[in-house]
């Protein structure tokens, strides 16, 4: 059993991302809403590795990190935030053991990274920015025939999307079509599910959240 503490203000996030962590049966929760008790418990060896939640990532939790990392360079630490910027997340990256991860879109992520930092296992970071998006869209899939979305988060190599009144599952291929308006043209590309689970902000329970793959 390892104890993982978590950091972040009271809320709705910190509620995912203990529920994200007690996805995995050997992680027990300890949370912390005060950063000073949260440095104490790593002082006395309170949890085996650390995710921080934040609204936003500067300069100043960049600094945080580094403290953290200069006197505990072997604590796995995952920093959850809200769109984090990409210059400051390559820094982060730099430390042993240490990853931001978005909290719109890479939450899930959590107890996988860090059962790969606690069993000293490399942890593969995106290459490819993502941006935030919000675009209706079209997929076509074979079986399921045309599955109306809202794509609301896109990158190099891939796509998240919300999918309505249909079932994807990991490798039905579907193509998507998005129209843009700065071209006032539509555009299709041909991907991959990846991953799909029920969409829990969904009350009807008729949506899923997807992740795409673009195929070359």
């Amino acid at each position: 059993m390892f104890k993982i503490g978590v950091l972040a203000r009271p809320g709705r996030d910190l509620v995912l991302a203990r529920t994200e962590i007690h996805k995995n049966h050997l992680f027990e929760v300890k949370s912390y809403t005060n950063a000073f008790r949260a440095a104490q418990g790593l002082k006395s060896q309170e949890y085996s590795a650390l995710v921080m939640v934040a609204d936003t990532f500067g300069s100043t939790q960049a600094e945080i990190v580094h403290q953290i990392k200069k006197r505990f360079p072997e604590l796995p630490l995952v920093v959850v935030t809200d769109g984090p910027d990409f210059d400051l997340k390559q820094q982060v990256v730099k430390y042993k053991k240490a990853i931001v991860l978005d909290a719109k879109t890479e939450m899930r992520d959590i107890p996988g990274v860090l059962a790969k930092m606690l069993k000293n296992l490399p942890v593969v970071v995106r290459d490819n920015q993502r941006y935030r998006t919000s675009h209706q869209v079209s997929l076509h899939n074979s079986d399921s025939g045309i599955c109306p979305s809202w794509l609301f988060n896109l990158g190099t190599k891939g796509a998240q999307l919300r999918v309505f009144g249909k079932s994807l599952k990991k490798g039905d291929q579907v193509n998507m079509q998005v129209f843009l308006p700065l071209l006032n043209k539509e555009h299709q590309v041909l991907g991959e599910v990846v991953w799909s689970v029920a969409d829990r902000a969904d009350e009807k329970k008729t949506a899923q959240m997807v992740g795409v793959r673009f195929l070359k």
